[in-house]
């Protein structure tokens, strides 16, 4: 019974992140799952490895940041992830109030803003920019 959850938690997984979102020319995509958010650049992480990462981290449970990074790094390898294609990995605090963490995969730093923006879409640089 467990294995069939798992397996149909992964398939969701994939087809979300087929369907991720790209913003912008970086193209960071946004694949979720039921507890974490992974932020990646598309040329870095196909939307398989996304989807096996975060049903890996869903079932390691809630870290402390250091040990999910961590985790992340061994997860990057196990599923293929080129070695120095994500330049940075930044584990974001866990958000208590939506019950979610989100992790930013980086394999450009110049994207480190725009990616803490599509993180965070309260933020004044996630917004569009107007103009005079």
């Amino acid at each position: 019974m467990r294995l069939r959850h798992s397996a149909l938690v992964v398939i969701g997984l994939l087809v979300m992140g087929l369907a991720a979102t790209t913003w912008g020319t970086s193209h960071l995509n946004l694949t979720k799952s039921k507890s974490n958010r992974l932020i990646y650049a598309s040329t870095a992480v196909t939307p398989l490895q996304a989807a096996s990462i975060l049903a890996d981290l869903d079932s390691a449970g809630r870290q402390d940041d250091a040990k999910t990074t961590q985790l992340v790094q061994q997860l990057l390898a196990k599923h293929g992830v080129r070695a120095g294609t994500v330049k940075k990995i930044i584990v974001q605090p866990w958000n208590s109030a939506k019950n979610t963490r989100t992790i930013i995969l980086l394999s450009d730093l110049a994207d480190e803003p725009q990616a803490l923006a599509v993180s965070d879409p309260g933020a004044p640089e996630s917004k569009p920019k107007t103009g005079k």
